[in-house]
């Protein structure tokens, strides 16, 4: 049996969806993108990031904002470069 490293999987995973009807990939976008913002923020706050001169101090300038809310879906092209 061979083993495959975790991006390889990942990589083969991502490419099979290109396959998907494409409400089925803007669905996979919005997850896979979602998740990689709560584990920023929940690295963002964990105890090794605060600072000593504010330790409790949380600031927010904006919200996080997903793929596809910086960019109107129905202007993405088949290869998701929007051009």
């Amino acid at each position: 049996m061979r083993i495959m490293s975790t991006d390889a999987v990942l990589k083969q995973t991502l490419e099979r969806a290109t396959a998907l009807p494409e409400e089925d990939k803007l669905t996979i976008i919005r997850v896979v993108d979602g998740y990689c913002m709560a584990v920023g923020l929940r690295q963002q706050f964990s105890p090794e990031n605060q600072h000593s001169f504010l330790p409790n101090a949380k600031w927010y300038k904006d919200s996080p904002k997903g793929v596809l809310e910086e960019q109107d879906p129905a202007q993405l092209n088949e290869d998701g470069s929007g051009h």
